[in-house]
């Protein structure tokens, strides 16, 4: 149908499709990441490490450029740098619409009948 998505996954959706465990993931630090690639369909499934795992598929996005982004750390009290994918850079930049949209409709909640 050529839809283009971008998204986040709970973590028991990809159970079929074989990651490193998430304890290894997090013993490697923040920034370290896995990644599996269905050729035949084009979708990538992705994990990434900031202070939990985060797990996200996407159509259309890749994991290059690689870009470093400043977050901040609780032991050393400053903003270290780590190493960001695409794929998280694009969410995080686009994100906001979806959440505002969500916020109206949970205001403004229209009842029907």
């Amino acid at each position: 149908m050529n839809i283009d998505s971008l998204g986040t996954v709970r973590r028991n959706r990809i159970n079929d499709c074989p990651h490193e465990p998430e304890k290894l993931l997090l013993k490697r630090g923040r920034g370290s990441y896995d990644y599996r690639l269905n050729e035949y369909s084009g979708i990538i499934v992705f994990k990434w490490t900031d202070n939990k795992v985060v797990c996200s598929e996407s159509s259309f996005c890749g994991l290059e450029p690689m870009k470093a982004v400043k977050l901040w750390n609780t032991i050393q009290k400053r903003k270290i740098d780590v190493t960001c994918p695409n794929i998280v850079s694009f969410y995080n930049n686009h994100m906001g619409g979806v959440d505002l949209a969500g916020m109206l409709v949970e205001l403004y909640r229209v009842p029907l009948k």
